[in-house]
């Protein structure tokens, strides 16, 4: 019997048994680019993706020459068994109601392929809409019984704005005897609608706040027993001696590769704590694979300002001189900015270098799997019985620790402080789901901010009173859920899955408020070098505001090319683009030409940036349909500049004063702007027609392709130099080297000068 579950997170079981799924998220975008964004050999994409799955679910996955089709018969499938309302029992409702063990395809989610996101978005909320309807049915025919509670839990829990949800619960706690729950969830209810819908709860909530009893207070919530968070970051180091050995005695970088909770990070910190010199660490995450140097800028604190890529490189190999260890964690998540600094400084330095990464997840990075071909790798595997003994010997449950952790440290840990057992990420949930209301708001609002988090971020998006934020950012330090970031001046949790737990306790109609609240945060923020664009652009996206979203995806990929990180930047343009095409037409028009213009002006091959053009000329035409010259003007420049770059030197004028004209009648300083680079394109264009011809000799140019422009429009070229000289533009037309801003800066292979616009 094959049993496939998409209600909660993934999984196939064989006969009971769980099927161990492909570790790379990189089938899962694979073939989300093959359904929703189309990539460039789409045969290729979907045959490499079927090699995945189909050990997974043989012989259920047939696929033909022109069909793929999972054959459902023989299989047990959860969103085929759920139940209609009408025709079942209450025992039927109830056994449906255990299929929905989370949302749709949970922890299934890559903000990469924004179409897949949009698509799956709505899948979760179709479910979402019938677990709601189960759970109500459920409640209605249980009507006032204790059993009915669990159920107006998870319904509260669901639909956290839903009035009837909360005063429902509130009802039923009242009538059998919890009445400080009660006040309690009562509170929780009122502190939800205040700061995220900006209203009180209606009638309904308050007739059930009044039903318990006016004279009653709530008391200060109870905190979890200490009896068994003894079990926290003060635990002594076990184990891994062999593997101390040999990390210190390496001449070479070292990666220390495991998967998740087998206790990389702790084994990094023990290499960190028995350094005598300085040390300096940095970490990755998953939600800044967009941040340029993120790693390093957290671990320097003080990144160097330099206008030169090879002087950066060079400034923070000083800076790491007196640097005795570099410690990098999760480096599956890395930069692209970041993993080339780091493979620098590895050549170019004598600091060593320790970082740790998941196995199975560094192919899914191509610069990870750069750096870890030059690292000395150390597998990280369970912890021997006799040591997980040593590390839970506070427990006295030990033997049960010892069994169903299989040697995970972080498992065994979660299992001494639960009086339950399940998986590792059932266990964390439900510990966080005994936190008080304040302590699990805060969790809520930090697992979504999505890395370390500064108090005063957390404070402004949450909007809880300072000593409410402070007294439960004290209470989950002491339960080991966070931790003070390195430097002091912000939190991080003690593990990246108690992060993704608690931000899967979200339900989806509060997370869109949560990561809009997050970004209006972020933007009142102090900001001057735009470093916290990509995390607005992040939570703008997921909340939905697609506008603003887009805005920032441009000021991120600026910020990319003012630090010489141009995958980054095209990363960035990618998604903005995909978030663009939900705007209004000339919200979309003027995104797109801004987002363009990012990628054209980023330093990688032609060929790849060619293949942007087809996108610029649909621009374009929009752009006239719709009446913005501007944004045609400069779409016509980014043509002419693809072209001149492609040795295509009569396209690149041609779409020269393509530009110009389409400016002429506009707004002035656009139209100087556009005319006195059209004078600068056409002096460079002429200076470089005899060495275009002398390496290309079989093409077919014109030899006096300025000639066939003036003809067309004689004084054009005079125009716009004389323009050109008058205003000053951004570059001289001169025989001067090129002085624009650093970003725009490269030189050719000749030794020449060559400018972007």
């Amino acid at each position: 019997m094959l049993q496939m579950r998409f209600l909660g997170e993934p999984e196939v079981l064989r006969d009971g048994v769980a099927v161990p799924l492909p570790a790379s998220k990189k089938s899962r975008e694979r073939l989300c680019e093959l359904l929703w964004d189309g990539p460039d050999d789409p045969r290729a994409a979907l045959r490499w993706s079927l090699t995945k799955l189909r050990p997974v679910v043989v012989p259920h996955l047939v696929a033909g020459r022109e069909h793929v089709e999972l054959v459902c018969e023989g299989a047990d499938v959860d969103i085929r068994e759920l139940c209609t309302l009408g025709n079942a029992t209450t025992g039927q409702l109830i056994e449906c109601e255990s299929l929905l063990r989370g949302e749709f395809a949970e922890r299934l989610d890559l903000p990469g392929c924004f179409r897949f996101q949009q698509w799956c978005a709505g899948e979760r909320e179709r479910f979402r809409q019938q677990h709601v309807a189960i759970l109500s049915e459920i409640i209605e025919r249980l009507a006032s019984e204790e059993r009915a509670i669990p159920f107006a839990r998870r319904h509260v829990q669901i639909d956290p704005f839903s009035e009837t949800a909360h005063a429902t619960l509130i009802r039923l706690l009242a009538a059998h005897g919890n009445r400080h729950e009660a006040l309690q969830q009562y509170g929780h209810c009122r502190n939800v609608f205040e700061r995220e819908l900006g209203a009180r709860p209606g009638a309904m909530v308050e007739d059930a706040r009044r039903a318990i009893g006016s004279d009653s207070r709530a008391a200060e919530p109870a905190g979890l027993s200490d009896r068994r968070d003894g079990l926290s970051t003060t635990t002594d180091f076990v184990g891994r001696m062999i593997e101390i050995a040999t990390i210190e005695s390496s001449s070479k970088p070292v990666l220390i590769a495991g998967e998740p909770g087998i206790g990389k990070s702790r084994l990094l910190d023990q290499i960190r704590r028995r350094t005598n010199g300085l040390s300096l660490y940095g970490r990755a995450y998953a939600a800044e694979m967009s941040r340029p140097y993120g790693v390093w800028i957290d671990a320097l604190r003080d990144f160097p300002n330099e206008t030169d890529r090879s002087h950066l490189f060079d400034a923070v190999a000083v800076e790491l001189r007196d640097v005795d260890l570099l410690a990098i964690d999760d480096l599956q998540w890395i930069d692209e900015a970041s993993a080339v600094l780091l493979h620098y400084v590895a050549r170019k330095t004598g600091t060593r270098i320790v970082g740790t990464a998941r196995t199975g997840e560094v192919i899914d990075n191509a610069y990870a799997v750069r750096l870890s071909r030059e690292f000395v790798q150390i597998p990280l595997g369970p912890l021997a019985r006799e040591e997980t003994l040593a590390l839970v010997a506070a427990s006295p449950d030990r033997e049960r620790v010892v069994e169903d952790s299989r040697g995970n440290p972080l498992f065994a840990l979660e299992l001494a402080r639960s009086e339950r057992g399940g998986t590792l990420m059932q266990v964390i949930a439900a510990r966080l789901a005994q936190l008080d209301g304040r302590a699990r708001d805060v969790v809520s609002w930090a697992a979504a901010i999505g890395r370390r988090f500064d108090a005063g971020i957390l404070g402004r998006a949450s909007e809880m009173p300072a000593g409410d934020m402070l007294a439960a950012l004290e209470k989950l330090e002491a339960r080991a859920i966070i931790r003070p970031a390195e430097g002091g001046a912000s939190y991080d949790f003690t593990h990246d899955l108690i992060r993704e737990a608690a931000y899967q306790a979200i339900s989806g109609p509060r997370r869109l408020l949560v990561h809009r609240h997050v970004a209006g945060a972020l933007q009142s923020a102090h900001d001057p070098d735009a470093s916290l664009a990509g995390e607005i652009m992040r939570h703008a996206a997921i909340a939905g505001d697609h506008d603003l979203a887009v805005r920032y995806a441009i000021e991120a990929g600026r910020r990319c090319l003012r630090l010489f990180a141009y995958a980054g930047a095209q990363e960035v343009v990618r998604l903005g683009l995909q978030l663009a095409e939900t705007l209004p037409d000339r919200a979309r028009i003027e995104g797109e030409v801004a987002l363009l213009e990012v990628v054209v002006m980023c330093r990688i091959p032609v060929a790849q940036r060619r293949e942007y053009g087809p996108r610029i000329t649909d621009m374009i035409e929009r752009a006239h349909m719709f009446g913005i010259p501007g944004a045609a003007a400069v779409g016509a420049h980014l043509l002419a500049t693809l072209h001149a770059e492609s040795d295509d030197l009569g396209g690149a004028a041609a779409q020269t004063v393509r530009s110009a004209e389409i400016s002429r009648g506009g707004d002035p300083r656009m139209t100087a702007y556009t005319m006195a680079g059209t004078a600068r394109c056409l002096v460079l264009i002429e200076r470089d027609i005899p060495r275009a011809q002398a390496r290309s000799p079989k093409s077919k140019r014109s030899s006096t392709p300025s000639a066939a422009i003036t003809s067309k429009s004689p004084s054009a070229l005079a125009t716009c130099t004389r323009i050109a000289v008058r205003t000053n533009a951004r570059s001289r037309i001169s025989s001067e080297p090129c002085r624009w801003p650093p970003a725009y800066r490269t030189t050719r292979a000749n030794g020449q000068p060559e400018c972007g616009w």
